[in-house]
C-alpha cells in the first residue's frame, strides 16, 4: 500500500475528486558467571503496524505536507506538544506541517530562553545548526514505534554484551555484593523502560497514552532523526534528543570525565559512544541513556546501608517501575533522586516511589509511571 505524506498540490487534486484527506499508515568471576547463567533473554511485544513508505518526492522534503493525525484528533495542543507537532489548539483530522520549520522554531525558542540568562552558554547554537542542517539534507528516517523499540533493544544488548563489569566495579568503588545488585538491575532494563524515561523528558503531561501517540506520530511523519534532534528549549546548555542529555551527564574532554562517560570506559574502545553531547547521534542516544542509568544506579547502591541494599535487591525484581522512576528522576536531579530512593527503601519499598519524592521530582516520577503503564 502506497502511504506517507503528500504535497499540497496532490492533496488539493484529490480533494477535487471527492477524496477527503490522505492516509498515513499508519568483579568476582563467580558473581558474574552466576549472573550470566541466570540471565534470560527478554522479549517485548508491540501492536503498532508497519509504517507506510515515506514521501516519494525528496525534492519536497522541507515543504509542508498534510498528515493524518490518528490518535491525536480532538486533543488541545499547546506548549511543547504544539512546538513538536506544529499543531496549535484542537487537533484536526489532518494537518499541514513543515517539520524542518518546526525544528528551526524550537532552536529559536532555545536561543530566546538562553538570552534571558546572565551568562548564557551559546555554544549550543552551532550544535543546533548542524542538527538542523542534517535534518534538512538527509532522509528524516521515518519509522514506527515497533522499529524504534527494536533500535533501543539492540542498543541495550550492545552495551550489556560488551561491558566489563569489573571495570565498572573499580571505577564506581563497589563491593562484590553491590556489584551483584547493580548487574542484576542493569540486565533487567528493557527498551520500554528507556522509552518511558524519554517520554518523561520530552513530553510535559502525565498522560501515557497521549505521549505514546504523539511520539508515534512524530516517528511516522517527522522521522526518528527529528526526535534525535529535538532541542531542550528550557536549557542554556547544548541538550537535545529523546533523553535531553547535557554535559553534566556526558562529557569526556581529557580534563574531566563525568556521568555516562565514566561507564563508557568499561566498554571496549571500538564499542564506546561519543565523548561529548554535541556528537550524539542515532543509537548512541540510547546507549548513553543506559550508561547514565548504570552510573546513577551505582551512585545510589554505594550509598545504601546493608538493609537498604537487601531491600533494593528484592524489590527491584518485583517493582521495576520504581527502579525506572528512580532512573528518570536521577536523570533530572541525581541528589534528590537518591534521597527519595533511600526514603522509599526505608519504608520497605511498599509505597509508590513518587510518595517519597521531593516536590521538584514528584511530577517526573508520576509521569514516568504513567508513561511506563502504556508500554
Amino acid at each position: 500500500m502506497e502511504g506517507g505524506p503528500i504535497g499540497r498540490r496532490d492533496f488539493i487534486k484529490k480533494m477535487a475528486k471527492g477524496i477527503a484527506g490522505v492516509a498515513v499508515v499508519s568483579a568476582t568471576p563467580n558473581i558474574l558467571n552466576a549472573l550470566e547463567e541466570n540471565a534470560s533473554a527478554s522479549t517485548e511485544e508491540t501492536s503498532i503496524e508497519e509504517p507506510s513508505p515515506s514521501v516519494t518526492d525528496r525534492s519536497q522534503v522541507n515543504s509542508p505536507f498534510f498528515y493524518k493525525t490518528e490518535g491525536l484528533v480532538g486533543h488541545k495542543f499547546g506548549d511543547l506538544y504544539s512546538d513538536y507537532t506544529g499543531i496549535n489548539g484542537t487537533v484536526p483530522p489532518s494537518a499541514n506541517i513543515n517539520f524542518h520549520e518546526q525544528l528551526r522554531i524550537l532552536n529559536e525558542k532555545k536561543v530566546s530562553y538562553a538570552e534571558t540568562h546572565d551568562k548564557p552558554d551559546t555554544a549550543f547554537k552551532s550544535c543546533n545548526q548542524r542538527l538542523l542542517k542534517e535534518y534538512s539534507d538527509m532522509d528524516p528516517e521515518r519509522t514506527n514505534f515497533e522499529s524504534y523499540q527494536k533500535d533501543i533493544k539492540f542498543s541495550i544488548r550492545e552495551v550489556i554484551k560488551n561491558i566489563d563489569w569489573n571495570i565498572v566495579q573499580k571505577k564506581m568503588n563497589l563491593s562484590n555484593e553491590e556489584l551483584f545488585v547493580l548487574v542484576g538491575i542493569a540486565k533487567s532494563l528493557l527498551a520500554k523502560h528507556l522509552t518511558a524515561c524519554a517520554f518523561t523528558e520530552l513530553l510535559p503531561a502525565p498522560d501515557g497514552r497521549l505521549n505514546k501517540n504523539v511520539f508515534n506520530f512524530l516517528l511516522k511523519n517527522a522521522g526518528s532523526r527529528y526526535i534525535y534532534s529535538l532541542p531542550a528549549v528550557h536549557d542554556v546548555k547544548a541538550s537535545f534528543g529523546p533523553y535531553q542529555f547535557t554535559s553534566f551527564a556526558l562529557k569526556d574532554d581529557g580534563d574531566e570525565v563525568v556521568g555516562a562517560s565514566i561507564i563508557n570506559h568499561a566498554l571496549p574502545e571500538s564499542k564506546r559512544i561519543c565523548r561529548s553531547v554535541d556528537e550524539l547521534r542515532d543509537l548512541d542516544h540510547h546507549k548513553a541513556a543506559l550508561l547514565f542509568s548504570i552510573y546513577n544506579l551505582s551512585h545510589l547502591i554505594r550509598e545504601l546501608n546493608s538493609k537498604q541494599l537487601a531491600t533494593l535487591r528484592l524489590s527491584s525484581k518485583n517493582n521495576i517501575t520504581a527502579v525506572v522512576q528512580f532512573i528518570a528522576t536521577a536523570h533530572h536531579s541525581p541528589e534528590h533522586a537518591i534521597t527519595a530512593a533511600k526514603r522509599w527503601l526505608d519504608s520497605g519499598a511498599k509505597k509508590q516511589f513518587e510518595v517519597s519524592c521531593h516536590d521538584s521530582l514528584r511530577l517526573y516520577a508520576h509521569k514516568t509511571r504513567a508513561n511506563l503503564a502504556v508500554l
